[in-house]
């Protein structure tokens, strides 16, 4: 559905807005979601409450995109009378002086009457916005209380597949018109199908014209701190060069980019140190790792100016490092002391010295701040744990990359404060610090470069890093590591700067997510074979196993399948490697979400690299009954998956040795015997976690 409604999108939108082009668009992807939704409850034998006159999902901020508003203007111009017109504006008045209290960022506790609600009834059913066609629930009890109260906590009973539909025709409308340079945003329901029909505004003031309209909570405008010239702006200057180098590396030609990068600035010698996302062999492995280490023992002993350095942080990343199979925390406190000690201090030095002064009165402050609050695996599973701390605890999320989605939306829902931070990081870290928190959070400080900026700096009283990405940061500035007690080996603490802190289970308060439905076959996928999936990055595959994927060729007599690297230059190694085993395999091509979760579904097993295990898609193949094959690694990276098992009562799936996970693999016996008292609902919302982060916050107020 997703790709589907991006492809109708973008069609619709070449050209430039166009108010009949749009409304098409919408009329067909309404029939759309509307079938596919009544295939599922037929497919899945669905049962919702919802009927006519149950209308607590009626009394919620409704926000559809611009396409939308404009159909539905046309319904309204088409079926209403001028006396319903005039009904709806009086409506749409009322509902405007409603939710004016709430408009200074407490939308989320607004429980106005949709001015298109008629005697419990929706006056424009058939053309109702997307977000509305995904309401679904088991029961009205849930509903009812969401209505009667602020959401803080309370939970719908949904079915992910079928908000899934709906969700993903939101989004592809959306991500369509920011790729031709239209606005992707979302407008209030009423007042923006009034401004239509008023003529105060046209189809193409709403697709290029921003804020048009007051912000509610979920449209508040970033927080824009001044960029200025020869300060630690955190942003490197452009040329010409640099923009080509990230134009090629995008692409995964990054052998080409660096061959074509000639200049000597700061950016220019962070670009350089860009590591490869596909290995040829571990000697390729070596070279790049012993390479990089040398590049950055000549940058900390140049003669390099602290803020260009700074600055040009934003071009640095070191995320491929931990997917080396290696120790880390050696190189990365290196590394970390450079960015702390010999960059951050000497560029921003007020923002390094810890804070000693009384901290103000109040609940215990608690911040989380990262580059992807968004459908990222990178933060999103730390929703969980910030919908969950306790009465005493006041959270803070600050998203600091760019434009947000319905991810972030949710993040803004359940913090008490949220800021979408954009401009100079020197400013930016200074309205951090004035806040006086007491815990500063990086959910997965490594996975891209601006956390770095954050996080050399001393923003909090403390400040923790966590599982968005598993291995150790290395500054000096970050005193804890929030993990997972079943996760970590015992002598963990070795690998860590910061102080480990070990979670109960797997360290999370894990949410169902929507996922968006597929009825692809195996055959629709070019396969005839059973299907034993690798499904990982492949970044996470260590060349010193491929022989793995022979031996569990001729174990199972099916070639291996494996998910697809991004570009073709990663393709072409990828099938230089598989090709030197000599067996067949297939490698396929880069899958959108909802087809690889549906590949996933119809596989036999799916299994896990050994170095680093699945995480996220984990838990989804349990969820649908597919047994996960595990051979823990040394390190937490590799142990994911160990956590998962042991919690939902699967530990037949985690494998002794190589042999041992071959056998798994190939043996159907041993994963039904293994699986047949799981219980994957244990994996989902475990009520220890948050209650031991919150323990653990509160000690270090005390």
């Amino acid at each position: 559905m997703l790709e589907d409604t991006r492809r109708m999108a973008r069609a619709a939108f070449v050209g430039g807005p166009d108010k009949e082009k749009a409304v098409e668009l919408i009329r067909k992807l309404d029939v759309m979601v509307d079938t596919e939704q009544e295939s599922l409850k037929k497919d899945f034998r669905l049962r919702h409450a919802c009927k006519p006159g149950c209308d607590h999902c009626c009394y919620r901020i409704v926000m559809p995109s611009g396409p939308e508003v404009q159909a539905i203007a046309e319904f309204v111009e088409e079926k209403f009378s001028e006396d319903e017109k005039k009904a709806l504006f009086e409506r749409v008045d009322e509902y405007e002086k409603e939710t004016a209290p709430f408009r200074d960022g407490c939308a989320y506790v607004m429980r106005s009457k949709c001015p298109f609600l008629i005697d419990r009834q929706c006056s424009i059913y058939e053309v109702r916005p997307f977000v509305c066609r995904s309401a679904n629930a088991q029961t009205a009890n849930t509903c009812k209380e969401y209505k009667e109260g602020p959401y803080m906590g309370k939970k719908i009973d949904l079915d992910p597949p079928y908000v899934g539909l709906a969700v993903a025709a939101a989004q592809g409308i959306s991500a369509s018109a920011q790729e031709v340079n239209l606005n992707p945003g979302f407008f209030e329901l009423g007042p923006a199908v009034k401004a239509i029909l008023e003529k105060r505004y046209t189809f193409e003031d709403l697709m290029t014209k921003p804020n048009l309209f007051p912000p509610m909570l979920d449209r508040v405008p970033p927080t824009e701190f001044p960029i200025i010239e020869n300060k630690a702006n955190g942003y490197a200057r452009s040329h010409p060069q640099l923009l080509q180098f990230r134009e090629l590396a995008l692409k995964g030609e990054l052998e080409q980019a660096k061959a074509q990068l000639t200049i000597d600035t700061e950016p220019a010698k962070f670009s350089m140190m860009r590591l490869p996302y596909a290995f040829r062999s571990e000697e390729h492995i070596t070279e790049t790792w012993e390479k990089w280490d040398a590049d950055l023992t000549r940058l900390m002993e140049s003669d390099y100016d602290p803020i260009e350095t700074f600055n040009a942080i934003a071009a640095h990343e070191t995320f491929a490092i931990a997917y080396m199979g290696r120790s880390v925390k050696e190189l990365m406190a290196k590394h970390g002391q450079f960015l702390h000690n010999g960059v951050a201090k000497r560029a921003l030095p007020h923002l390094c010295e810890p804070i000693t002064t009384k901290r103000k009165p109040g609940k215990i402050r608690v911040g989380y701040i990262s580059e992807n609050i968004r459908n990222s695996n990178g933060a999103r599973w730390a929703l969980g744990w910030i919908a969950n701390h306790s009465d005493d605890i006041e959270s803070y999320v600050f998203n600091v990359g760019l434009g947000p989605d319905l991810v972030s939306l949710k993040f803004k829902l359940v913090a008490d404060h949220y800021y979408h931070i954009m401009g100079g990081v020197d400013l930016a870290a200074q309205f951090i610090k004035d806040l006086d928190l007491d815990l500063l959070i990086f959910p997965d400080i490594g996975m891209t470069s601006r956390p770095f900026q954050f996080g050399a700096l001393r923003l909090a009283r403390y400040q923790a890093t966590a599982w968005g990405h598993p291995v150790t940061c290395g500054l000096d500035t970050m005193d804890f590591y929030l993990s997972s007690d079943l996760m970590e080996p015992e002598d963990a603490q070795n690998e860590y700067t910061e102080k480990l802190i070990r979670l109960p289970g797997s360290g999370l308060y894990y949410e169902k997510w929507p996922i968006e439905p597929s009825r692809k076959t195996l055959a629709d996928f070019g396969l005839n074979h059973k299907v034993h999936f690798m499904g990982q990055t492949l970044l996470k595959w260590l060349p010193r196993h491929d022989h793995l994927f022979a031996k569990i060729y001729e174990a199972t007599k099916c070639p291996v399948v494996i998910a697809g690297p991004n570009f073709e230059s990663q393709r072409k190694i990828w099938h230089e490697r598989l090709g030197a085993l000599g067996t067949p395999y297939v490698l396929l091509p880069r899958l959108p979400m909802h087809e690889f979760n549906r590949l996933l579904s119809l596989s036999e097993c799916s299994f896990d690299p050994l170095e680093w295990s699945g995480g996220n898609s984990t838990i989804e193949a349990l969820d649908v009954g597919v047994p996960v094959v595990t051979l823990p690694g040394k390190w937490m990276r590799g142990r994911h998956s160990l956590a998962f098992l042991k919690q939902a009562n699967a530990e037949g799936l985690i494998a002794k040795d190589e042999d041992d996970f071959v056998d798994l693999i190939a043996n159907e016996d041993r994963r039904r015997e293994a699986m047949k008292h799981m219980d994957v609902r244990a994996v989902y919302e475990d009520k220890k976690v948050p209650e031991a982060l919150n323990d653990f916050i509160r000690s270090l107020v005390e």
